[in-house]
């Protein structure tokens, strides 16, 4: 059977830290995997990959489709479409959910292994972040700013991507989620729910591939976890 691996093009801390230079665009992203959560370059927003598609939000309002824009940051893998599917429901915390998703089969058989879940479904109450950076000089910005949106029955898909306990700062698995509306109307971290529920699959990978850029203001940026 061939190997199922997660691309990474740099780190979420460089992006944290100011760092919004492009490393990669959709395009290459999209070449390795149809899914995946992605920092659009000069801002550092946030941009989704589901089955294939790339989108991102505007500044208009709403979301839209993107294959052609550059990116800072990009975690990407290819989806088992074919992978069981089960209910949650009834969700009243993220941290619910994770615990949940921690209790799976498919995760607590391979708790050492990095994982992506892709949820279909309705959240009663979503709060969601979003990040975008101000006055980007010689590849890193001067400040970063969070806005975080309040939303109440919305359908959409939630996508999750797992880092076990050793890649983690503090040694406990972490989970990144994002939050895109079904009628295109938000896109954001996904903060809190309450009254959450999803028909969900995971599937789990056999390694994580890590681009850094190559860039000097990379090599001398203030990163910071």
């Amino acid at each position: 059977m061939e190997k199922r691996y997660l691309w990474q093009a740099s780190v979420l801390p460089a992006v944290s830290s100011g760092f919004v230079s492009p490393v990669t665009t959709v395009g290459e992203a999209s070449s390795h995997g149809d899914s995946g959560i992605c920092s659009v370059a000069g801002t550092g927003g946030l941009a989704c990959i589901v089955n294939g598609v790339c989108r991102t939000s505007c500044t208009e309002g709403g979301v839209l489709a993107a294959d052609d824009i550059k990116l800072c940051q990009a975690t990407v893998g290819d989806f088992d479409h074919y992978a069981s599917v089960f209910l949650c429901s009834q969700v009243g915390s993220i941290a619910a959910f994770q615990e949940v998703l921690e209790g799976r089969p498919e995760i607590a058989k391979t708790r050492n292994s990095v994982h992506m879940v892709l949820g279909a479904g309705r959240i009663g109450h979503a709060f969601l972040s979003e990040t975008s950076a101000e006055g980007p000089e010689g590849g890193q910005a001067a400040s970063c700013r969070k806005t975080v949106q309040e939303h109440r029955d919305v359908e959409g898909t939630v996508l999750g991507v797992r880092r076990p306990n050793y890649l983690e700062v503090g040694g406990k698995s972490r989970w990144r989620f994002v939050f895109l509306a079904e009628d295109g109307g938000c896109l954001g971290h996904l903060l809190g729910c309450s009254d959450m529920t999803l028909a969900c699959q995971i599937t789990r990978f056999d390694g994580l591939v890590l681009d850094l850029p190559q860039a000097k203001a990379f090599s001398k940026a203030d990163i910071r976890v």
